[in-house]
């Protein structure tokens, strides 16, 4: 494989570590989103005497929207392919080899041992399965989410 192809694989790696970790960051912002959508419905839920039939609707409506905004947040925040290349030398222990291999890649000043270099990280990412690379990491609002989920259902349940 030339030096052009063994840039290529570690581009390719990259790029799919980075999307894991956008998927990764929209789950973790859309709870994030859920909880603090769910503390704007139980505002809405409390003023039920004041919004009418529509205090539902609008808790639903903060809800969805905390949500939504989460994983949008989390999907288009930008993950830089060095970023991405961090990560697998981490979780595989593979000492910065190919983080280096990525930065060397892209410049035309490379040496025989720059082009080693390279060839060894790409040789090594094409024998290692990265399905999950990037671990799940909750936020702390996920340990509070019962609270707004009750407090919405009892709100639900109550007169106005």
């Amino acid at each position: 494989m030339s030096g052009a192809g063994h840039a290529g694989a570690l581009g390719l790696l990259a790029r799919r570590i980075a999307h894991q970790v956008r998927r990764r960051r929209a789950e973790h912002h859309a709870i994030r989103g859920l909880f603090y959508g769910g503390l704007a419905g139980v505002a809405a839920l409390a003023l039920k005497s004041v919004l009418g039939p529509w205090a539902v609707t609008a808790a639903v409506g903060a809800v969805t929207a905390g949500v939504v905004v989460g994983v949008l947040w989390g999907l288009t925040r930008r993950v830089s392919p060095l970023e991405a290349a961090r990560l697998v030398d981490r979780h595989f222990g593979l000492q910065d080899r190919v983080s280096t291999a990525l930065e060397w890649a892209g410049r035309p000043d490379r040496t025989p041992l720059v082009e080693a270099l390279i060839a060894d990280a790409a040789e090594r990412v094409q024998a290692l399965e990265p399905r999950r690379v990037v671990r799940r990491i909750w936020p702390r609002e996920a340990g509070w989410l019962p609270l707004p989920a009750l407090a919405v259902l009892a709100l639900v349940l109550a007169p106005a």
